[in-house]
């Protein structure tokens, strides 16, 4: 593909785009940001100040059925205008819940 060329994808391969995002500004609203658990666990420990052990520790009283391997960021856009259009700007609105837990 040469720089600049727009890919259209009607197919069902919404992870690609999740993943990798959109490059065209008009559609970069839709993009979402997928943060791995090792990541958020990594966070934690440094925002709390707790070492190793201390996470592993806590970890282990974690349900691992329940415990994500990663957790999804969307903006919000709002609703579209009477032509469809999104006016709005985009924007993170809410923690998913499973992160405020």
């Amino acid at each position: 593909l040469r720089a600049g060329t727009e890919i259209l994808n009607y197919l069902q391969i919404s992870d690609l785009l999740r993943r990798y995002g959109y490059v065209i500004p008009d559609h970069r609203r839709y993009d979402v940001v997928e943060l791995p658990w090792g990541f958020v666990r990594s966070a934690l420990a440094e925002e709390l100040s707790l070492d190793h052990k201390d996470v592993q520790e806590l970890e282990s009283q974690l349900d691992p059925e329940k415990l994500e391997e990663s957790f999804i960021l969307e903006r919000d856009s709002g609703e579209p205008d009477s032509e469809g259009r999104h006016v709005h700007s985009a924007a993170l609105r809410e923690i998913p819940p499973e992160l405020d837990e």
